[in-house]
């Protein structure tokens, strides 16, 4: 018998103007994008997605064709994605991107979180992110 159990979370997908933007990813590999890609994403938009593979396995995130607003390359404070290793109130910050084509992290755990934020102004293309344990 395999058993899974899904780590409760308060980030449920929220809908875009019909688009899903976030959710649970709970298989050993998998791909999400940013809401209406390869069209603009939307203004002020927070989509957070978990993922979580099988125990004692690691996960590989790529993020591809990466095109988002650019208004300060040093702090990313306007939009960016955020990946956390693990949950993302109490897990470490393994980067905050905002710029560059293509990006790679992998996490230490058989959990990580994702957060896309966009602000009031300027839209993008966004990107694919891709993930595999």
């Amino acid at each position: 018998v395999i058993c899974s159990e899904r780590i409760p979370t308060t980030h449920w997908p929220v809908t875009v103007s019909g688009q899903s933007c976030g959710g649970f990813l709970g298989y050993p590999s998998g791909s999400f994008k940013s809401p209406y890609y390869p069209s603009d994403y939307p203004n002020n938009v927070d989509c957070v997605w978990e993922i979580q593979v099988k125990n004692n396995y690691q996960i590989r995130l790529t993020l591809q064709n990466f095109v988002l607003e650019e208004c300060d390359r040093f702090r990313c404070s306007c939009d960016y994605v955020e990946i956390y290793d693990g949950p993302l109130h109490t897990s470490s910050l393994l980067g905050r991107i905002c710029y560059g084509s293509y990006h790679t992290f992998t996490s230490s755990s058989n959990m990580m979180t994702v957060k896309f934020h966009t602000d009031s102004s300027v839209t993008r293309r966004g990107f694919i992110a891709n993930y595999y344990s």
